[in-house]
């Protein structure tokens, strides 16, 4: 059994005293002699600063004085003292020691901080294997009223955790065998269903504490919609439906007349944006809105705006322009929710909405921010989409607002000429590059080699070896890349002179 492999001998106790600094232990003792009822905390207190070795000491030096009924709590106190200063080995250690000095009866009795069964399945879920935690489990049932069922909670936690999620139903199992399970052994429960991907069992349990007449309160619904929305956060076949699921304890809660967090409103909106249905989280959305503000519950009507603003950013990422350009209009206006949808239509080619939004915030005096015109040439670029790309470079620098991104202006203009290649605007890309000067924006080496780039796709090789004679005369040192834009430029050229010349000629200049 488990005790077998970590019982300790005596030689262990007296290494571990010999090894500790009984001047501090003594002054721990003094302290504990002053606030004998802070003995706990004192303890737990010292473990977390690392002072393991006083902590045992002091006990190694006392236990023995202790009446038979106080050692239990003493061995316990110092063994959670020990396991939160990292040191679980001298726990087990310690354990073991009391486990060879009490007996059984008395080794298993203890409830609450008392309770070494519970200790020991709290450090095998930790640092341990679900094998351990079933010796502790089998070796404590022998004995009566040894296993409570908070032992049995922390149990089925430490499966879940440890992913043996079925051994932790198989527990509850066992449990409703002998009597019924209480509140916190179903939502324990719920837990290891959904570590399955079995999210549908957390309604069946929901039915089965209502006919086991167990109130169903706010605790209960909300492990109940945390579980759902773990699977709908996730990426999962099962995401969509455990986003409805969401919505539905949430209506279910609102019918019962309990209490809604924030955070839960936020869990079944967020859910239903990112997985579900986009309608039903506006439903959602506009409930928080109208619903008045009532004394003591959340969320109230202030949280409207942050709902909004997370659902929007769902919305984007998931490709609900549409609906980001929905609740844009039920929001105030200000400049972070106009972004979001800017940045929605953007990412999903809706270049005609992007460029309206911009001249709304216009007329509404809207500041945007110059990350936003970033942003927006980025996503217009790697679309090749040159001329919203243009538009918006042309806006930015009519608010000033281009000048403020310091470094990253010359890459913005770099962005906006690629974006040149996919139809090949080799004139739009050389009037850009002879332009920068004047808009005081000096072009560097990526910038000589888009606009190359450009040229070689419209067949002007004169042009983008014109641009190379540039850089070096500009003394703009050349990259690899430039060199590779230049002979192909050349090969471009001889290519079109071969194809240009008579058969004959040809064959001629071959000889």
């Amino acid at each position: 059994m488990w005790g077998q492999s970590i019982a300790p001998t005596h030689g262990w106790r007296e290494s571990c005293l010999g090894a500790t600094r009984l001047p501090r232990a003594n002054a721990l003792q003094e302290l504990l002699e002053i606030f004998p009822e802070d003995r706990q905390s004192m303890l737990k207190v010292a473990g977390e600063h690392g002072n393991w070795r006083e902590v045992l000491a002091l006990h190694l030096q006392s236990v023995d004085d202790m009446p038979a009924e106080e050692r239990g709590e003493s061995y316990c106190n110092t063994a959670r003292a020990l396991v939160g200063a990292q040191h679980w080995q001298h726990a087990l250690r310690l354990i073991g020691d009391f486990r060879e000095r009490a007996s059984p009866a008395l080794f298993w009795s203890g409830e609450g901080d008392r309770s070494v069964c519970q200790l020991l399945l709290s450090i095998h879920s930790r640092w341990g294997s679900w094998k351990e935690i079933m010796e502790v489990l089998q070796e404590a049932q022998l004995y009566p009223d040894a296993v409570t069922s908070e032992d049995r909670s922390c149990a089925m936690q430490a499966f879940t955790k440890l992913g043996s999620w079925q051994r932790a139903l198989q527990v509850m199992a066992d449990k409703r065998a002998a009597i019924e399970c209480d509140k916190e052994m179903y939502i324990v429960g719920m837990n290891a269903w959904v570590s399955g991907y079995h999210w549908r069992k957390v309604f069946d349990m929901l039915q089965q504490m209502e006919q086991e007449n167990l109130i169903l309160d706010e605790q209960v619904y909300g492990s109940a919609l945390a579980a759902c929305y773990s699977v709908a956060n996730g990426d999962s076949l099962e995401a969509a439906s455990a986003a409805k699921a969401t919505s539905l304890l949430l209506r279910d809660m609102r019918q019962r007349e309990l209490g809604v967090t924030r955070r839960q409103w936020d869990m079944a909106i967020m859910a239903n944006a990112r997985a579900g249905d986009p309608e039903d989280a506006l439903r959602l959305l506009l409930e928080v809105r109208d619903q008045e503000p009532e004394k003591g519950r959340e969320p109230a009507e202030s949280s409207f705006e942050h709902f909004s603003r997370s659902c929007m950013r769902a919305f984007r990422r998931a490709g609900h322009w549409r609906n980001t350009l929905v609740l844009l209009k039920e929001m105030p206006p200000d400049t972070k929710s106009f972004e979001e949808a800017l940045k929605a239509c953007a990412e999903n080619g809706k270049w005609q909405w992007t460029m309206e939004l911009m001249q709304q915030m216009q007329e509404l005096f809207l500041p945007v921010e110059q990350t936003t015109y970033a942003s927006l040439i980025i996503a217009y670029s790697a679309a090749k989409q040159w001329r919203p790309a243009l538009w918006t470079l042309d806006v930015a620098e009519r608010g000033g607002r281009v000048a403020e991104v310091g470094l990253q202006t010359v890459s913005l203009y770099n962005k906006v000429i690629t974006a040149f290649v996919k139809e090949a605007a080799w004139r739009k890309a050389m009037w850009l590059l002879h332009d920068m000067p004047e808009r005081q924006v000096q072009p560097d080496v990526v910038t000589y080699g888009a606009v190359s780039c450009v040229c070689n796709r419209a067949r002007q090789y004169l042009y983008a070896l014109q641009l190379h004679e540039d850089m070096v005369r500009k003394d703009i040192d050349p990259d690899i890349s430039s060199f590779k834009t230049a002979v192909a430029a050349c090969r471009g050229k001889m290519k079109l002179l071969l194809q240009a010349a008579p058969a004959e000629s040809r064959r001629q200049k071959l000889l």
